[in-house]
Formats: structure tokens, C-alpha cells, sequence
């Protein structure tokens, strides 16, 4: 009785033996099947297209009319500053281009009838100070050939006329180029100055136009950093925008099996927030370049001491059946289907 149970305690473990071996010799079948038709990484994280909105001007936020998890459409008005000092500048710059525009006609017409009176009365006053001066002159050379006077006085007298003639010359070319009209060159520097005052106009509605913050993209407001009443500055960051509608599993594939990964290949992944649930994907894009070459420290060193590290190199999945559920920063695990 005992030589019979064992005999059957010997057949059950060989035959618990053979079905481990079996097991064991499937699973190494499968395996290095499976290892050849497909390459798998658990380095992997949702990405999307995340839009930081800034502020183009410096002003006090009136009031903030989105909040965090808000969806939004592109162009949507969703933040708006204190307008009044900018509609005041802009009103001052209406009034400085209108009176650009007015001189720029003044001109071209040739209404330059206060310039040409005041030239005239300029020149009338230097030809009475010139007859003068010479009258004085002349007296002043008489009585130095009667001994009156010294050769100094005499020379005095003759610069003061001198310099009457100056003045009556300067004085009467200053009265002719008034009595000519407009000149080519004054209506240039007035059509110079009134594109100048359209561009500051141009300029100021812009920055006014500004003083409201819109959404560059259509997605979610992902995070607010302002609150009604504060200051805010020139490019400072006021929200951040996700397009949900961009989304992507960027993995990062070790570079000796890169080579068996194409673009339109196949991709199982699953996402840790859903972990029973897979999706269906295709490669899009293979990376270029590895992720230490953008590293802020290099890996590279001028010793002669070197460690070899397997480098990983990004690819681009996409999957629009999980659009709707991926978020970015989400973990994957992948499975890409190399044959």
C-alpha cells in the first residue's frame, strides 16, 4: 500500500514538473516572440499644447471674468484692465494729429500771412536802424576831419553800420523767402509730422485695444495667477490655456530599439488613471535627438572618465479615440508594434 501511494506521489510531481516546464517553455515562447514584434516603455507622459497669456500693458485689472477649469474660445475677452488713462491718451493724440493735419493745409496753401507780416515789420525795422547807422557814420567822419573826434569813435561808428547792413541784408532775404509761400521743404517736415502723429494715435489704440486680454487659443484655463485689483506689468503671465483638443503620449523609447520604431506604427498604451481600459494609437513623430542633449547640465565631460548610459529618444503618439480623456502630465505605459 505504501510502494502504491509512492508510486503516485512520484507521477503527481512529475507531472506538476512537466506542466511547470511547459508553462515556463510558453511563456519563453511567447515572450521572445512578443519581444520582437513589440517594444513597450512605462517612461511615459501625456503632453499637450499649454499656452501661457501674458499682459502686452501695464495697467490695474478691473476685472477677471474667467476661472480655473473655464473653457474657452479663441479670442474670448477673458480679462479686462482699467481703460481710462488709455482712452485719455488716445483723445490727446485725436487732437495732436488734427493739429498736424490743420498746419499740413496751412501750409500747402501758402497762408502764411502772419510769418510774412512779422518779416515785414522785421525788415522795416532794420532799414530804419541801417539809415541811422549810416547817418551816424557820416556825421562821425566829419567831425574826425575837424579834430572832434578820435580814429576809435570813428571806427566805432563804422562796425555799427556795418553791422546795420548785416541786419538789413538777413532781414530782407527773411521777407522774400515769406513772401514766396510754402516751401518744399516745410511741407515735407509738415507731412512728416502728421504720419508721425497717426503712428502715436495708431500706437495708443493698440495699447488700448490691449487693455483687454483675450485668449489666443480655444481650451481649458488650466490656471489663474491674478485676482480684480491687482497691478499687473508687461509680460507678466496672467493664466495658462490646455488645448484639450492637442494632446499626444510622448514616450521615451531607449535608443537600441529606436530603430524598429517608424512613424504610423501601431500603439497599445494604457493610461494609470484608467488602468483597465486600452487604447489604440499610431507613432506620429520620432525624436531627433536625445533628452540629455537638452539638459541643462551636460553629461558630457573633458576627463577621461566615462560611463556609458543607454540614451532614451522622444516619440509622438497620437490616439483620437482618447482625446477627450487625456489630461497632460498623465502617466502612460506603451506597447508599439514594431512588425
Amino acid at each position: 500500500m505504501k510502494e502504491v501511494k509512492s508510486k503516485l506521489s512520484n507521477r503527481s510531481m512529475i507531472i506538476i514538473v512537466s506542466l511547470l516546464i511547459a508553462i515556463l517553455a510558453v511563456g519563453g515562447i511567447w515572450w521572445w516572440i512578443r519581444s520582437g514584434k513589440v517594444v513597450s516603455t512605462d517612461d511615459a507622459r501625456v503632453k499637450g499644447t499649454i499656452v501661457a497669456v501674458g499682459a502686452k500693458v501695464s495697467g490695474r485689472v478691473e476685472k477677471v471674468l474667467v476661472d480655473e477649469g473655464d473653457r474657452v474660445e479663441a479670442g474670448q475677452a477673458i480679462v479686462t484692465l482699467e481703460k481710462e488713462e488709455f482712452a485719455a491718451q488716445v483723445e490727446q493724440a485725436k487732437a495732436n494729429l488734427e493739429m498736424t493735419k490743420a498746419k499740413l493745409a496751412a501750409v500747402m496753401a501758402g497762408n502764411r500771412h502772419q510769418e510774412v507780416a512779422t518779416a515785414s515789420a522785421s525788415a522795416n525795422q532794420a532799414t530804419a536802424n541801417l539809415n541811422n547807422a549810416q547817418k551816424n557814420y557820416e556825421r562821425a567822419e566829419t567831425l574826425y576831419k575837424q579834430g572832434a573826434i578820435s580814429i576809435q569813435q570813428l571806427d566805432a561808428a563804422k562796425t555799427a553800420a556795418d553791422v546795420a547792413q548785416a541786419q538789413y541784408t538777413s532781414a530782407k532775404e527773411q521777407y522774400s523767402l515769406s513772401a514766396e509761400g510754402s516751401r518744399p521743404e516745410d511741407v515735407q517736415m509738415a507731412q512728416a509730422q502728421v504720419r508721425q502723429a497717426q503712428a502715436a494715435l495708431t500706437n495708443l489704440e493698440i495699447q488700448l485695444a490691449n487693455a483687454t486680454v483675450k485668449a489666443p487659443i480655444s481650451g481649458v484655463v488650466a490656471l489663474k495667477s491674478i485676482e480684480n485689483g491687482e497691478i499687473v506689468s508687461v509680460g507678466q503671465q496672467l493664466f495658462s490655456i490646455t488645448n484639450l483638443a492637442d494632446v499626444w503620449i510622448n514616450a521615451n523609447i531607449e535608443e537600441t530599439y529606436i530603430g524598429r520604431i517608424k512613424v504610423d506604427q501601431p500603439v497599445e498604451f494604457t493610461i494609470d488613471a484608467f488602468p483597465d481600459k486600452k487604447f489604440i494609437g499610431h507613432v506620429i513623430e520620432v525624436g531627433s535627438a536625445t533628452g540629455s542633449q537638452f539638459a541643462l547640465l551636460s553629461t558630457e565631460n573633458s576627463s577621461s572618465n566615462f560611463t556609458k548610459v543607454t540614451q532614451r529618444l522622444p516619440i509622438k503618439i497620437k490616439s483620437e479615440e482618447a482625446d477627450q480623456i487625456l489630461k497632460p502630465g498623465m502617466s502612460a505605459i506603451v506597447s508599439i508594434m514594431t512588425k
